[in-house]
């Protein structure tokens, strides 16, 4: 066929031919090539300012690392304000340090359950995701006003993070007490691998014989009896009350060997306030009688002792007699052994107590 075909024909034949293929060369391959090419200069783009967003990150690489360890810090410092959970046991310790501080009992104590308020966005590096918890307390406190204001110390100096949402008080003029209702609303975060220390218990417990009475084991397992005895031979300070027509002085406080002796020959009730402050390696006693103040100073101990010799009223004129105000600033437990008062008049009378204080009798 080709060959009854002249010349220009020809020519046109492979015109079109040429053309075909060069139709089929960029569709086929330059096109997709381009396409490609096209594709490849927008993630080379992309890959260079990625690139240069890592680089400049990278220059401040110092700054975002101190960064970084000031706000782990203050999360830290934060969650040490908040206890890893809530427990009865701590609730119920908080209490009985509240009735320590004010002297005085609670009658009774309401509370709920622990509950999820909050979702912390802050991921742990183990355990379950952080939450903020709380329980309310709501118990009736009535006490002077003196002693009301430190309850409100006591709250707000708590070592677990504590609010009182609600509170109603009222004053009785007769006798001079604070009646009130506290709503105390207390905070935990749990999660993360947070664990909740167990309260350290301080109460009696035990007897050395369940079918006498009388017999209670004080707080180190010793019975009273034999804690007093232990005192006897051991005490910080000891307090000497008789009546005025005894051949002793009527009122003695002192240190081990008479050191700080004081002494008062009043037939009448005084009042005696008893301070204990903690030093870097001892512990202060200060103690006043009237405008007569006091010091001893003992080495820093687990127990403070305080040993108290009374003795029965002579008659219906004997009225010496003290008004004891002890403050334990420290955390060490004060230790108050009282022997031979008088049973119907005791000449030795607590005013006021504040802090871990033990009183055996």
């Amino acid at each position: 066929m080709m060959r009854n075909m002249n010349s220009r024909d020809k020519w046109l034949v492979y015109f079109l031919i040429s053309l075909i293929l060069v139709g089929a060369a960029w569709m086929f391959g330059a096109r997709p090539l381009k396409a490609k090419a096209k594709s490849l200069d927008v993630s080379v783009a992309e890959l260079r300012q990625e690139y240069n967003d890592k680089m400049a990150i990278l220059a401040k690489k110092d700054e975002y690392i101190s960064k970084t360890k000031e706000y782990t810090e203050a999360f830290d410092m934060m969650m040490e304000r908040y206890p890893a959970g809530i427990a009865k046991e701590n609730q119920i310790a908080f209490v009985v340090g509240l009735e320590r501080e004010l002297g005085t009992g609670i009658t009774s104590l309401a509370y709920t359950e622990p509950a999820t308020i909050y979702g912390l966005n802050s991921a742990p590096e183990a355990g379950e995701p952080y939450a903020l918890t709380e329980s309310r307390l709501t118990l009736p406190v009535t006490c002077d006003y003196i002693m009301w204001k430190h309850l409100l110390d006591y709250v707000f100096t708590w070592q677990d993070k504590s609010t009182i949402p609600s509170i109603t008080a009222s004053y009785d003029g007769t006798s001079g007490k604070v009646i009130s209702n506290i709503t105390l609303q207390q905070f935990a975060v749990t999660g993360g691998e947070r664990v909740l220390p167990e309260p350290d218990v301080l109460v009696p417990i035990g007897t050395d014989n369940i079918f006498q009475s009388g017999t209670p084991l004080s707080y180190d397992g010793r019975t009273a009896a034999e804690k007093i005895q232990d005192i006897k031979k051991n005490y910080d300070l000891y307090i000497m009350l008789h009546g005025t027509a005894s051949d002793v002085p009527a009122k003695v406080i002192a240190g081990q060997q008479d050191t700080g002796k004081l002494i008062s020959e009043k037939n009448g009730a005084e009042d005696l306030s008893i301070t204990v402050v903690q030093g870097e390696e001892e512990i202060n006693i200060v103690y006043a009688l009237g405008d007569n103040e006091k010091r001893v100073v003992v080495p820093d101990k687990e127990e403070i002792n305080i040993y108290v010799l009374s003795s029965g009223r002579t008659g219906s004129r004997d009225e010496s007699g003290i008004n004891v105000s002890i403050d334990n600033q420290t955390e060490r437990n004060v230790c108050i052994a009282v022997t031979d008062d008088d049973g119907q008049n005791p000449r030795f009378t607590v005013a006021e107590q504040k802090g871990r204080i033990e009183i055996i009798q």
